[in-house]
């Protein structure tokens, strides 16, 4: 009986007809007059479960109301799916954060009905996620390898101390060229967790050699900055230099690569200059801490195992 109404009302596939190599679906229904309201189902006479034709509106009650003509459903639940798009001055996270405050304002209270983003939104939320991982994978396994070049864990706390200096360089340009924060750009903030440790290298690497060759830490600091100075800006302006044409959109294609050329013009020259100030000051604190508290736990130790043996 469903196969029925559904090829009246509906229309059902009963064929197909070829024609100068394009397939077109042949359909049956009834016309527009005999289809509409509820009359149309006094003409209609169907089968029943004995083999008798029947009218079909002797069998059930029709009622007319308005209802969606077909049922979607999202894990298991009735679901209507709202696409747009974004203007420029919004970026998609921006917009779903609208919508959701919007939800919770005119949703009545106790409602089951709730919003899930999908389609773009949704991949885009499920990448950030696992950006999120990968930088904070990277920011490890830089640590790890500078843990492993200067044989110690107290040297390469210091040089990270130039991570966060990136912050304000990548956000601020980003915000002044009207960047969003998108899978380039946060591509670029991953990027620059192994570019700018590079200047804090440099610099403690250098503090080591001169403290090895008898200077005192002060005077080690001290001498860091100006003697290595070139060496700092030649690595960041040859970086910098390379990401200001897709920055500036000087090139052609380049509307794709700018965010991430922003972040990363923006994030390296902020912690270029910074690095050439903190990361000093930070090793001095650090190095004191050692000497102080790290002293006395290996004394504290020492004498603990003097007495057992």
């Amino acid at each position: 009986m469903s196969n029925e109404l559904y090829a009246v009302f509906g229309g059902q596939k009963v064929g197909v007809y070829k024609e100068n190599g394009y397939r077109y679906d042949i359909r049956i229904k009834a016309d527009d007059v005999s289809r509409t309201g509820k009359k149309a189902l006094d003409s209609l006479y169907i089968r029943n479960g004995d083999d008798e034709i029947v009218q079909a509106s002797s069998i059930f009650d029709a009622e007319e109301s308005l209802a969606p003509n077909v049922i979607t459903r999202y894990n298991r639940q009735r679901s209507i799916s709202i696409s747009g798009n974004v203007t420029t001055d919004f970026s998609s996270g921006e917009a779903m954060t609208l919508l959701q405050q919007l939800v919770i304002k005119h949703l009545p209270a106790g409602s089951d009905i709730k919003l899930v983003s999908s389609g773009m939104n949704k991949k885009q939320v499920e990448a950030f996620e696992q950006l999120a991982l990968s930088l904070v994978a990277a920011i490890f396994l830089v640590y790890v390898i500078m843990a492993i070049q200067f044989e110690s864990f107290i040297h390469p706390f210091t040089i990270m101390f130039s991570l966060p200096l990136l912050t304000p360089g990548t956000f601020g340009l980003m915000y002044l060229l009207n960047v969003k924060l998108d899978m380039m750009s946060y591509m670029g903030l991953i990027l620059l967790v192994g570019i700018v440790v590079n200047n804090g290298i440099i610099l403690v690497a250098f503090i080591n050699d001169e403290r090895q060759r008898g200077l005192d830490k002060v005077t080690a600091v001290i001498n860091a900055g100006p003697l290595r100075l070139r060496a700092i800006l030649i690595t960041a302006l040859s970086t910098l230099l390379g990401a200001l044409p897709a920055a500036l959109m000087l090139t052609t294609g380049s509307e794709s690569r700018q965010p991430m050329s922003v972040a990363i013009f923006g994030g390296l020259f902020t912690s270029t200059l910074l690095t050439l100030l903190v990361v000093p000051v930070v090793y001095l604190i650090v190095d004191d801490f050692k000497d102080k508290y790290i002293g006395r736990v290996q004394n504290f130790f020492g004498k603990l195992m003097a007495k057992i043996e």
